[in-house]
């Protein structure tokens, strides 16, 4: 979907990405019992859940004049969560 919109927005000069985050520390985070936390944190390159600003810097960038050549793109917002196969 994102490329489908990057796609029509490039027409008229609009940029369009996702920001896919992983585990952030927020109240749906902290519902999840201790021991599924420990065990998603393992699971992460980084070993420990993101911080909601850490998504929000995200964000940020990309409607920034930094990231004005980047569309069609998911950014993934995970500590590397990623990197692995279950």
């Amino acid at each position: 979907m994102a490329k489908t919109v990057a796609l029509e927005g490039a027409r008229v000069g609009i940029t369009a990405n996702v920001v896919a985050p992983g585990f952030i520390k927020t109240d749906a985070y902290h519902a999840v019992q201790e021991k599924m936390r420990e065990r998603i944190n393992k699971r992460t390159a980084m070993g420990f859940p993101g911080k909601p600003m850490d998504v929000a810097k995200t964000v940020a960038f990309l409607t920034s004049e930094k990231a004005k050549y980047i569309t069609g793109q998911v950014l993934i917002v995970g500590g590397g969560i990623d990197l692995f196969t279950f």
